[in-house]
């Protein structure tokens, strides 16, 4: 299974992004490789096959690559053998985009000419996807089932729900309820953490629906 690191700060990319990595070796794994942009200069990519620790000493343990904004991965062969050229990251050939995936691409061929995707990809996924929901739907359904669930506790007097869902889950249903209000990605949170909410059961029956945020949850 893949493993995707990045970073953006005043800090040197490489030597974080090998850490990171290092950190998901337990994945399982047969090549790595990444990427980082120094100010304006070109992106430099370094990939390698075999254990981290040869990407660690192809880059001097990161010393030799520098920049402050980069990405990072581990890639396990599913469909191609385990080589440089298959490993990530990889690079569009005006050099502006950058890329690294997990998964399987197997039906670019057909979605290349399709004008939809397209469409789709030059918006910035801010439209829907082909025949799935833009942003704006997915945040309804989030805030819908919210809402739906918040009365089902009511109704059956439960006073203490635990919910495990999605980072997004949680920003849109914050974004639309969250007390104090901020905007959907300012409510990110990372993998594992969450927050402990509080809802006045009068208030939200009388249609003043606020979610009060106590504090966050921390692994």
């Amino acid at each position: 299974m893949c493993g995707i690191v990045g970073f953006t700060g005043e800090n040197q990319a490489a030597p974080i992004l090998l850490d990171g990595l290092s950190k998901l070796e337990y994945r399982g794994y047969d090549s790595a490789g990444i990427a980082v942009r120094d100010g304006e200069k070109e992106t430099e990519v370094i990939k390698a096959k075999g254990r981290l620790k040869v990407l660690a000493e192809k880059t001097n343990g990161g010393a030799s690559v520098p920049g402050t904004c980069g990405i990072g991965h581990t890639r396990w062969a599913t469909h191609g053998e385990p080589s440089e050229n298959n490993a990530h990251p990889h690079i569009s050939d005006d050099g502006n985009v950058v890329a690294v995936h997990n998964g399987i691409i197997e039906n670019y061929q057909e979605l290349k000419d399709n004008p939809k995707y397209q469409e789709w990809i030059d918006s910035m996924a801010t439209l829907a996807f082909p025949g799935g929901e833009s942003p704006q739907q997915f945040k309804d359904r989030c805030i819908a089932g919210f809402d739906k669930m918040v009365d089902t506790c009511i109704r059956r007097h439960y006073r203490n729900v635990a919910m495990v869902v999605h980072g997004g889950t949680i920003m849109s249903i914050l974004e639309q309820y969250g007390v104090p209000q901020k905007s959907y990605y300012d409510w990110r949170v990372e993998n594992g953490c969450g927050y402990h909410l509080y809802l006045s059961e009068q208030n939200w029956k009388m249609g003043r629906r606020e979610a009060v945020v106590e504090s966050e949850i921390r692994r």
